[in-house]
Formats: C-alpha cells, structure tokens, sequence
C-alpha cells in the first residue's frame, strides 16, 4: 500500500463489518461515500475498524476535556470522498517535498500546543494533523462534497479571518463546538455538528494579535494563534485519565484548500 493509506479508515473492512453507508450524489459535485457508527452498535473493545475509529474520534473529543464538559456523542459518519483525497494527496506530496526547511519552527512556547496535536507520520515535513471544524446549519454537507472553499471566506463569521484569509481549523473540540452553538438554529434542537479533519501545519508561525483579512507570513505555511491567552494551553490536571484544557482555545490557519481534508463528521447531542 501507498504510505498515504495509514492516514484513511479501512473504508473495505468497514463494508465487511456491514456498517451501514451510502453513496451521495450531490448537484455539481463527485459522488462520495458515508459510513455511519453508532456508538451503541459498535463495542469499543471489539477489535474491529469500526471499533478502532470510534476511539480514535473520542480520544480526540476527550485527551482534554472530561467527557461530562462536552455534548454526548450520537454518531461518527466516516467520510471517503476519493475526488477530496486525490487533492489531498497532491496538496501533502508537494508540502512534504519542500523536506527539513518545515522542520524550522520559531522558538514560540505558544506553539507547543499545536505541536503536540501532531502524529507520528511518513510525512514529517507537511506534519499531518487530525483537527477540529465547526459547522453551521448543514455546512458538513458541503464540506464532505466539496471540500473547505477559500471562496467562501466570510459566509459564517461576517470577516475575512482574524489571523488571517484562510481555513480556520483548532485542536480543541470544546472551542469548536462553541462557534457551533453560536452559528447554527439545530443548536436549539440539541444537535451539533463539528468535523474532524486532516490539515497540514507544515512549518506555522504564531499571529500575536488580531490582523483580520491578512495574507500568508512568507516563508511559512501556516498560522497560529492561542486566543484570549497569551501562554501555551497546557494540560490543567487529570480527571480520568483525561486532561482539562485551562484556556480558551487556539486557532490553525492554512491557506490552500488541498491542504485540509474532511474524513469524520461527528455529531454530538447538546441536550444531554
């Protein structure tokens, strides 16, 4: 297999595990398919790929938050859109080409946050990380077709980006689910939506203030701020087994679209 493959869902064992899915066919866009994983169908200790992607996504719900702080979990839908890869790919292969100079991060405590988000991959340069997306009113839908769109910069927020006119991605699912709230009328009816994705941080630099609407520092090929703090968000104490985020949030800023990558939908019941 291509080393691309260890980061996708085993979209075959999924099928023989007879999981549910089905084939979308939106107007304008590439078919696509979703898988969907009920919780309380899938043991958690089952060996399973199902079993293995439903803790993947709640260790990435809960690594900092216990789970009483957040929404209950009603569903995970695994998103295989080849047409959405097959950008992604293209996007990884020529970050990752540009070799050690994305290793030189600057010497920011700050980003201490965001570089412990990042996984072990193959591709230590364009470093691969699975980050956190709010959604408002059926936004999802678009995404997983379609993919992020720089075009549509400002339809939610009203502004051009506050460290920047890009794609507005964070590590920490709480801070996601508070812009959902705050942007969607399902809300009102218990329901969130917030996607986790692939992004590719490459080599970042920290935006210090506000600078709404600005364009990529040169030289580097993402941006990154932690809001309303100016310290690293460190682990706050252990409930759990779980850490607790002591800050707001953060916020991860990249500007090309085939450097992001929808893979899971989650959506989570506010009314719990």
């Amino acid at each position: 297999k291509n080393r691309v493959d260890s980061l996708y869902p085993d979209f075959a064992a999924l099928r023989s595990e007879g999981i549910e899915y089905r084939t979308v066919r939106d107007a304008g866009q590439h078919p696509y398919t979703k898988y969907y994983l009920e919780p309380a169908k899938i043991h958690p200790g089952a060996g399973s790929e199902s079993a293995r992607i439903l803790n993947d996504v709640m260790e990435h719900l809960f690594r900092y938050l216990h789970p009483d702080k957040l929404p209950k979990l009603k569903r995970v839908i695994v998103v295989d859109n080849e047409v959405l890869r097959a950008k992604f790919e293209q996007g990884l292969a020529e970050l990752d080409s540009q070799g050690a100079r994305l290793n030189d991060w600057p010497e920011d405590p700050l980003l201490e946050t965001l570089r412990i988000a990042i996984p072990e991959s193959p591709y230590k340069y364009a470093k691969p990380a699975l980050l956190w997306h709010c959604t408002s009113d059926g936004s999802e839908t678009a995404i997983c077709s379609g993919g992020f769109s720089l075009a549509k910069l400002g339809g939610a927020t009203g502004n051009q980006g506050w460290y920047g006119a890009g794609l507005y991605f964070t590590t920490i699912p709480s801070y996601a689910t508070w812009y959902a709230k705050s942007r969607t009328s399902q809300y009102k009816a218990g329901d969130i939506c917030i996607t986790l994705n692939w992004v590719l941080t490459g080599r970042p630099v920290v935006i210090p203030s506000i600078q709404i609407g600005r364009g990529l520092e040169p030289g580097f090929t993402s941006h990154y701020a932690v809001t309303n703090n100016t310290r690293p968000i460190q682990p706050g104490g252990v409930k759990d087994g779980r850490y607790e985020r002591t800050m707001d949030g953060d916020e991860l800023v990249v500007f090309d679209e085939s450097h992001t990558l929808p893979i899971f939908v989650v959506e989570l019941d506010a009314a719990e």
